[in-house]
């Protein structure tokens, strides 16, 4: 199985199924050869390249299928085996669900902004309504205020009453109106501002459809240009031991001193904190460190790096290597 995993880091995702990484954007494998193959490492690494990289499904599938590969439990390829073949629909079966719940997104996207858009012209019309009968309303009042005079001159106190009554009775209908025009102008404000949100999600949906278009006919995961498209990493602050070496006068320096050693895990963490590694790698990585070093706190690091957000996954990997560097360090002897 460790051959079927290295053909997979050696593969890449496409709407038509898998295809090689091998020497495009989208390579991610990393190859480091440990005890007795490290004397020919170039060797072993061009062979386990040259053997995978380029294969099919089916051709993967029928190169394990063979004798020679030997599996700890014989069963296991009867039952695996056959999943080598299906990866190729389960890769295009993705993409095309992803295809179909952009296009959905955006056709909801379209409906919500089309409800919005009547709304927000019900609203105006609703506005203009009130508007005239605010206008209305003051004039009648001020028309009917003007006739005061003449009434007054008349002396006749049920006259007085009664057009007292009628201007109590049109100031209330003024204030309605007003109130009326308020709560209209009010709900408008809500409906353009509903409807903002629905044009900026269309726009959004639009955007992603685009882009995912746009990284695949530029032959990069998506996943992945968008990790590249991330800001650059600020590295993380000194630690103690950095800062003592730092602080410590520097005729003590006069003599070249070999770097201390670093393990693989803390270099590649180190790489997936500077951007140059997919966050994925990173998990794996986090995890072999539990052999490195057993601090405390290592399995939490590896679960911020699953799961956590990206600042907590950048700070996790920083820690990581720090860790990494100090296991290295006291495996050589302090």
């Amino acid at each position: 199985w460790t051959q079927f995993e290295s053909w997979l880091a050696m593969q890449f995702a496409t709407p038509d199924g898998l295809k090689p990484a091998k020497a495009t954007e989208n390579q991610r494998h990393h190859i480091v050869c440990i005890q007795n193959a490290a004397s020919q490492a170039e060797l072993y690494t061009k062979a386990l390249v040259d053997n995978w990289a380029d294969k099919t499904p089916d051709q993967a599938h029928a190169f394990l299928s063979k004798p020679d590969v030997t599996v700890t439990n014989k069963s296991d390829k009867d039952g695996q085996l056959p999943k080598i073949k299906a990866l190729d629909a389960t890769v295009k079966g993705a993409f095309g669900e992803i295809a179909r719940q952009q296009q959905d997104e955006l056709t909801a996207s379209e409906a919500a902004a089309a409800r919005a858009e009547a709304e927000l012209t019900a609203c105006q019309a609703t506005v203009q309504q009130a508007e005239a009968a605010v206008l209305a309303a003051r004039e009648a009042r001020e028309a009917t205020r003007g006739a005061l005079p003449k009434i007054k001159a008349l002396g006749v106190r049920e006259v007085q009453a009664a057009f007292s009554d009628i201007m109590r009775l049109l100031e209330d209908e003024v204030a309605r109106a007003e109130e009326a025009a308020a709560c209209a102008e009010a709900e408008h404000a809500q409906a353009t501002a509903e409807h903002a949100q629905a044009v900026d999600a269309v726009a959004a949906a639009r955007a992603a459809i685009e882009k995912h278009a746009q990284a695949i006919s530029s032959g990069v995961i998506p996943a992945i240009m968008q990790w590249e498209e991330r800001p650059p990493l600020a590295p993380p602050p000194l630690g103690p031991p950095a800062q003592a070496a730092r602080s410590r006068p520097s005729e003590e320096h006069t003599s070249p001193t070999p770097p201390p050693p670093r393990s693989s895990a803390s270099f590649a963490l180190r790489r997936a904190r500077e951007g140059k590694v997919h966050p994925r790698a990173m998990v794996t990585q986090g995890e072999a460190l539990e052999g490195d070093c057993s601090p405390p706190d290592v399995s939490t690091l590896v679960e911020q790096l699953r799961v956590g957000t990206a600042g907590q996954k950048e700070n996790a990997a920083a820690a990581l290597a720090s860790a990494a560097d100090q296991a290295a360090i006291a495996k050589a002897g302090g």
